[in-house]
């Protein structure tokens, strides 16, 4: 009898003991999730860390991980991921997790294949279906990508994230036609008008081509010159790395009647992350902005290489430098950065402010008089000033510019949106060439040519109106103001836009 009793007792004490425990942990994993809805990520971090010193527990580990991924080390939160899937094989839903926290960081190849293996078991799954959509349509794979969609639309036909992204794809991917015009009028004085039109298709992520043909009529000093340019390139976006290479060739035709210039450009973009991209390229171009490169052709070799941030369309940046290269083998080198910032952001109404900075310097400058020497001395003052101009192309002298941005988007309907973005220079100057009728004791006539640090207000203020007249046809009319240290220019144009989209959901 009386060992009956010890070992009932001792068989009630290891229940309620391990019944204890049970619930010990289940307040230690509540209490810890309670912190960390309370965002003190810290003290759930502290709970956890000594929880799991004695305990392997899936919903703790899976808690853990979500947590130190709020506090942004992403190393720890990988690492208790790996932990789970080999404490816990068979829990499928820990690959989910982990698969999404990897595209959030955009680690794109490890995230793949932990949303597939979790599909192999939860193929109508919407999330990672959804997911391998995105990483599929950012590589160029519009084949699996749309795959991925139509099962999420077979199971869940009104998945608002699916439709978007289908409706998005099909717009980005359809073949297109665009014509349009532009003119421009700046005090040199110069007028351009222009016509373009262009025409693009997505075959595949190694097959994106385009060709665009574009004529010019500019008029100066009571002269009328034409010009022609047409190109054709393609764009390929290279694997799960975020590379995309985008290639061109053309010829251009000037007024002159000489034979055609060749023209091309080469292109890299690597996304690094979600938000920040690295560019770099080269382009052989014509130069058409002085009176002079309208007269004659002026081409140009242009490379640049960028660091680019877009977060959400919300914080948006870039910090670059560009090398401009003549055929007289002058340079002008350029650096500049800006950096927008959200300050109103609606659903119809979007306001944006910021900062950018420019440095600009030509290695030989190309300011000119504008009559020979042998007019200037029967008709010039010795020691007075020479007018002049750039020629063939305008040439920045250690040109500094400190700029307050703003831009701003109204989204008056669903088909309407309006745009507008203006920077202003708050503090800029440049060493501005003047030159100088001289005479040495010689009696030898010469132009002196000089530089004064010269303060300016550069305005660049430009509005577009986009226009959706219907599923398949878009417009938008551009214009554009500019007061520069070189010219002060209006600029405006209008475009349309066909669309061949094909809404077959196959």
């Amino acid at each position: 009898m009386k060992n009956q009793l010890l070992t009932t007792i001792l068989m009630l004490f290891i229940f309620f003991t391990g019944y204890a425990q049970d619930i010990a942990i289940t307040d230690t994993i509540e209490y810890a999730r309670s912190k960390a809805y309370q965002k003190d990520f810290a003290e759930a971090d502290r709970l956890l860390s000594s929880y799991s010193k004695s305990n392997t527990d899936i919903n703790a580990l899976r808690l853990h991980a979500q947590v130190l991924y709020w506090m942004k080390e992403f190393d720890r939160s990988a690492m208790i991921y790996e932990n789970a899937l080999k404490a816990f094989p068979d829990v499928t839903v820990v690959k989910l997790d982990y698969g999404r926290m990897l595209w959030e960081l955009n680690k794109l190849p490890k995230a793949t294949l932990l949303l597939n293996d979790y599909l192999a078991t939860d193929k109508q799954n919407a999330e990672a279906n959804i997911l391998l959509a995105y990483i599929n349509y950012w590589k160029g794979d519009i084949k699996t990508a749309k795959d991925k969609l139509a099962t999420v639309l077979l199971y869940y036909p009104h998945n608002e994230t699916a439709l978007a992204i289908w409706k998005e794809i099909n717009e980005a991917t359809a073949p297109f036609l665009k014509v349009g015009g532009n003119y421009a009028s700046d005090d040199q004085p110069l007028k351009k008008a222009g016509f373009s039109a262009e025409a693009g298709w997505y075959k595949s992520r190694w097959f994106s081509p385009d060709v665009r043909f574009d004529s010019y009529q500019s008029n100066a000093e009571g002269s009328t010159y034409n010009s022609f340019w047409v190109q054709a390139g393609n764009k390929l976006f290279i694997g799960h790395s975020g590379l995309i290479l985008n290639f061109k060739g053309g010829l251009f035709s000037h007024a002159t009647g000489q034979n055609a210039l060749f023209t091309g450009a080469g292109a890299v973009t690597l996304k690094l992350s979600k938000a920040i991209s690295l560019s770099a390229g080269t382009e052989r171009l014509p130069y058409q902005y002085t009176i002079t490169s309208i007269k004659i052709p002026v081409m140009e070799q242009l490379s640049s290489i960028a660091i680019n941030l877009n977060k959400n369309n919300k914080w948006l940046g870039k910090a670059a430098f560009e090398l401009q290269g003549f055929d007289d083998l002058n340079k002008i080198q350029t650096a500049y950065l800006w950096l927008l910032i959200p300050v109103i952001d609606k659903n119809n109404f979007k306001l944006k402010t910021g900062y950018a900075f420019n440095y600009s310097n030509a290695d030989k400058n190309t300011f000119t008089a504008s009559q020979p020497l042998s007019t200037l001395i029967a008709t010039t003052t010795v020691g007075s000033a020479v007018a002049g101009y750039y020629n063939p192309y305008f040439t920045p002298s250690k040109q500094t510019v400190h700029s307050l941005l703003a831009a701003a988007e109204i989204q008056f309907s669903k088909n309407v949106k309006f745009t507008s973005r203006a920077s202003v220079g708050v503090v800029a100057h440049a060493y501005n060439p003047e030159l100088i009728l001289n005479k040495n004791p010689g009696n030898i006539f010469s132009i002196n040519k000089t530089y004064i640090n010269q303060s300016y207000t550069p305005i660049d203020f430009n509005n577009e109106l986009n226009i959706k007249l219907s599923k398949r046809i878009s417009s938008a009319v551009q214009y554009g103001y500019s007061r520069l240290l070189f010219y002060t220019i209006n600029q405006g144009s209008i475009h349309l836009k066909y669309a061949f989209i094909n809404d077959n959901k196959k």
